[in-house]
């Protein structure tokens, strides 16, 4: 920048801040990064001191100037300002969005926005939000290579379940674990006991869809070991978009991840989200399960990406899925545990 700025004498004046702004136009600078750049200058020159009481007259002009010279595009197509902003956008982006950052504001230019993105999507560039319209992101198309050579096969994620599930199925780094449970049989309990037996291991990061302040403050009262300053975890409200959320090297725990009434088929999508975002963290994900149903929402669906799928039905806990023994020749699919919840927090093995 110093290199550019040397070949205005002027550029400490209001005149050659407009005349610099101007140029910034032919080059890949966005609209916000040119006001950035012009009151830098305009604070470097102390134009406040020297204008005086038309300072803020100045700046408005100022203001008004840059805008202008940005909306006035010739040359640089709706296509062009689109394809750069999507290149330095991470996750997904919205209309409005696109709209700001690209200064498209005429109608024929938002009329060929609308056309722009339309296409990016029929050609694979881009794709649409499931549930929400709107909102696009760049598609990812290149696939990471898996460094097995070098892998620590005892690089076990060492965290506790209810029941010691632990002992029957390994987990690693960027596991999906299911529960999958009817209504009233202790989901929550269940997930914040996870919290309870891991928080001191691991950071966890508690994900509720239902729960007030007072309400959870009253659920976490009901486990008598643990002091009310004891509770070292992160509790969040949130019922969507949990791959958008959550802490890729942590431990976070979802209570719980809903879809609408005939739309349960998303939640393979839902869950795939959220693997693809873990790194060395692991996620556990409690799904709603209808009453005699062996699987919960989304059934087969549903456990695909898991590496420990549960279910909760009947006082019996049943593992569903455990695919990676912990025990040689010990399987631990189909493993049953009949059990008690006690108080809304504690859970007893009836006959463990």
């Amino acid at each position: 920048m110093t290199e550019e700025i040397a070949g205005y004498e002027d550029i400490f004046s209001l005149a050659g801040i407009k005349k610099f702004a101007f140029n910034l136009r032919g080059t890949n600078c966005t609209l916000k990064e040119a006001w950035a750049v012009a009151y830098a200058l305009w604070k470097q020159s102390n134009l406040d001191e020297k204008l005086g009481e038309d300072a803020g007259k100045c700046q408005h002009e100022l203001d008004e100037y840059i805008r202008e010279i940005w909306e006035n595009t010739e040359g640089i197509s709706v296509a062009e300002r689109i394809e750069e902003f999507i290149t330095v956008t991470q996750g997904y982006f919205s209309v409005t969005e696109c709209d700001k950052e690209c200064n498209i504001v005429t109608e024929r230019d938002k009329n060929n926005r609308r056309q722009v993105l339309h296409r990016m999507v029929k050609k694979g560039y881009l794709e649409k939000h499931l549930d929400k319209n709107g909102l696009f992101r760049k598609r990812v198309s290149e696939a990471t290579a898996i460094e097995w050579v070098n892998a620590d096969i005892t690089n076990v994620y060492r965290m506790k379940f209810p029941f010691e599930l632990e002992k029957y199925v390994k987990l690693y780094p960027k596991n999906i674990v299911v529960f999958a449970g009817d209504g009233n049989v202790g989901k929550t309990a269940a997930m914040l006991d996870i919290v309870r037996l891991n928080m001191n291991q691991f950071t966890v990061h508690y994900f509720n869809s239902e729960m007030g302040a007072e309400e959870l403050k009253v659920r976490l009262s009901l486990f008598e070991d643990v002091a009310e300053n004891e509770w070292l975890f992160d509790p969040r409200e949130r019922s969507f978009n949990f791959a958008e959320v959550i802490y890729p090297d942590d431990l976070n725990i979802i209570d719980y991840l809903e879809v609408s009434e005939g739309e349960f088929f998303k939640i393979a999508h839902e869950i795939k989200g959220i693997h693809d975002k873990l790194r060395k963290g692991v996620a556990v994900i409690a799904i709603q399960k209808k009453e005699g149903q062996r699987l919960g929402r989304g059934g087969d669906l549903s456990k695909e990406k898991a590496r420990l799928y549960v279910t909760m039905g009947n006082n019996v806990l049943t593992i569903n899925k455990g695919k990676n023994w912990a025990m040689k020749g010990v399987n631990p699919n189909n493993m049953e545990f009949p059990y008690k919840l006690v108080n809304g927090a504690k859970f007893y093995h009836e006959g463990g």
